[in-house]
């Protein structure tokens, strides 16, 4: 083989490969090239374990719902409620890590101590569940639960007198925040409202179905008539005694209206999957608003009081006509 036919035969390779290298930036859009959208990281540091049958079961089911629809990743952080501290030490070691685009937390008695962390991590964007002092990296969301106590009180007053008109049996408030806490007081005016020398006894519950069950049959089995409270943990034990004891209550945290029929008159419901799912696509796209308070009450239909169906039509027709938010009191469907 002469040296010039190799020669012609290297440079029509040499023209192959320049025309594959000149056609591949064609290439890349058919297979794909576009690069997937940036994930938005998300920490829950939930001031104790899911499994609450109320706020964080639904932030977490909200947060599920938000990752259907946008590219999110989500980190969940538990602790064990009884010691603040654990969840102290996670929330300032999400905060620390920088991996988050925003975390997720909160708490009744936790402001103290969350506020501290937040202002050490002043680039770190949070949204806080309660009533801390506003910072501007924080998005606070305030349930407003005390507005629904209070139409829960108008509900059991207006049943208390339907059942035992001439007020012997009492109406108890089994109470996991003090008897002075907000929820406390407008429970007691909301039956006063309607029923105001209806016997009233406020009993403290721990948040744990067993013993709450415990102390709530002893109660209805000395006379309480309908019991209520202000913990999602804690209504699973006082709906069960009072079917157990044939007395009346009212659940708390989410829709418990079919767990014992003929013995809930409702349920006290918080929206948090809407609100958590609005919340991390609000933060994605920029526009959740940092440093301010979100209020959700009765009239952002926020906070529902559930009323059971079998609840006699005189008490439901009374209670919509007193309240001034009928629009948050739901029938059942």
């Amino acid at each position: 083989m002469s040296i010039g036919v190799e020669i012609a035969r290297m440079d029509r390779r040499l023209w192959i490969l320049v025309l594959l290298f000149a056609s591949f930036p064609f290439l890349l859009p058919a297979c794909g090239g576009q690069s997937p959208p940036a994930l938005f990281r998300v920490a829950l540091v939930v001031p104790g374990t899911l499994g609450d049958h109320g706020l964080w079961d639904g932030v977490y089911e909200g947060l599920k719902a938000a990752k259907e629809t946008a590219p999110i990743d989500l980190d969940v952080y538990q602790s064990q409620s009884e010691i603040p501290s654990q969840w102290e030490e996670q929330l300032t070691s999400a905060s620390r890590s920088g991996r988050y685009d925003l975390i997720i937390t909160g708490g009744r008695d936790r402001g103290h101590l969350f506020l501290p962390i937040a202002r050490q991590f002043p680039q770190q964007h949070y949204a806080y569940f309660g009533n801390p002092s506003a910072l501007p990296n924080t998005a606070i969301f305030l349930f407003r639960t005390s507005e629904a106590t209070r139409a829960a009180g108008v509900l059991a007053g207006l049943m208390a007198q339907s059942l035992d008109p001439k007020g012997k049996q009492s109406v108890a408030w089994f109470a996991t925040r003090g008897v002075s806490s907000p929820e406390s007081v407008a429970f007691e005016q909301g039956l006063r409202s309607v029923d105001p020398h209806r016997p009233l006894e406020f009993i403290p519950v721990p948040e744990d179905p067993k013993e709450s069950y415990s102390i709530a049959y002893a109660a209805f089995q000395q006379g309480v008539l309908i019991g209520a409270t202000d913990s999602s943990i804690s209504s699973l034990g006082i709906l069960r005694a009072a079917a157990a004891a044939d007395a009346y209550a009212i659940g708390y945290g989410e829709d418990q209206r079919d767990y014992y029929p003929g013995h809930v008159l409702g349920s006290i419901i918080l929206k948090a999957p809407e609100v958590a799912r609005s919340m991390v696509l609000q933060a994605k796209a920029g526009t959740l608003p940092f440093g301010d308070t979100v209020e959700l009450g009765l009239e952002s239909s926020h906070v529902l009081l559930l009323l059971s169906p079998d609840l006699p039509p005189t008490v439901r027709r009374d209670l919509q006509e007193i309240l001034h938010h009928p629009q948050g009191i739901a029938l059942a469907p």
